[in-house]
């Protein structure tokens, strides 16, 4: 699930949720997390992202389970 909404012309807020799971394996996946996009010109967008993740492994063999926060930054240049 997700949900997008214009804070104003320059700038956008994205808010998601997703959630996997495998009925034979028991393993599960879940991330969630929130983009900001920002126009900073014509042609040149900011995006950031912050996303929260955790996999738990069930019974699959040779997984490990993890989890933890990923946040990342985005330039991008349109011509």
């Amino acid at each position: 699930a997700a949900v997008k909404f214009k804070v104003s012309d320059a700038m956008t807020l994205v808010a998601h949720t997703a959630e996997t799971k495998d009925s034979v394996t028991s393993e599960k996946y879940t991330n969630s997390g929130i983009e900001v996009q920002y126009a900073i010109a014509s042609g040149l967008t900011a995006y950031i992202n912050v996303e929260d993740y955790d996999y738990k492994v069930g019974t699959a063999s040779g997984a490990e389970a993890s989890s933890g926060t990923a946040s990342k930054l985005t330039i991008k240049a349109t011509f």
